[in-house]
């Protein structure tokens, strides 16, 4: 896992950071874009969770666009942990699918 101190980079004026996580059998990465007050989890190249640090607004992205937005700002750790799971477990599941896709 790397931590925030072993990967970080400055984009512009944005300072971002990466971490990867795993819970569970699932892996994400994690940047804090802190100039936009974003986190954002990557799951896949189609599916991200954005939270913005200020307000606790979270929007789950597939392909590019929000597919549905929630108020986390009164959300426990837990309760956010059993989201970012819940969502590395459906982009596995797209995952799966574009495999299937691609071997027809």
């Amino acid at each position: 896992m790397k931590t925030c101190l072993e990967d970080q980079r400055r984009d512009g004026e944005v300072f971002i950071c990466n971490v990867k996580t795993t819970m569970e059998k699932f892996t994400w990465e994690t940047e804090f874009i802190t100039a936009a007050n974003l986190m954002r989890h990557k799951f896949s190249d189609r599916v991200s969770v954005y939270t913005d640090l200020g307000d606790g607004l979270i929007r789950i992205c597939k392909d590019g666009a929000a597919v549905n937005t929630i108020d986390g700002s009164e959300m426990t750790i837990t309760e956010y942990e059993k989201l970012l799971v819940q969502t590395a477990e459906e982009a596995e599941t797209l995952k799966n699918l574009n495999r299937a896709d691609t071997t027809d």
